[in-house]
């Protein structure tokens, strides 16, 4: 079980209680949809958990249109802009 933090067409991170080994296989269910892929890495965050990397299989990409979780940002919504 973990928390569904960041979605890209090709990576995911999810937040979990419990840490996996690099290269688990791990399927994240998305309403009527199932991504499968596999960790890249895990990283222990002292607060919040064990953070999982997952690079998903090519046959598992993610797209907007048939997913979008509540709290989706698009990129474009957080960029900043810099000026001299």
């Amino acid at each position: 079980m973990g928390n569904l933090e960041e979605i890209g067409r090709r990576s995911a991170l999810v937040l979990s209680e419990h840490p996996l080994a690099v290269g688990s296989r791990v399927h994240i269910a998305c309403r009527s949809h199932v991504l499968k892929g596999a960790t890249t890495s895990c990283k222990f965050h002292r607060a919040l958990g064990y953070f999982l990397e997952i690079e998903l299989a090519p046959a598992s990409r993610w797209s907007r249109r048939w997913f979008s979780p509540q709290h989706l940002l698009l990129r474009r919504e957080f960029e900043l802009v810099l000026s001299a």
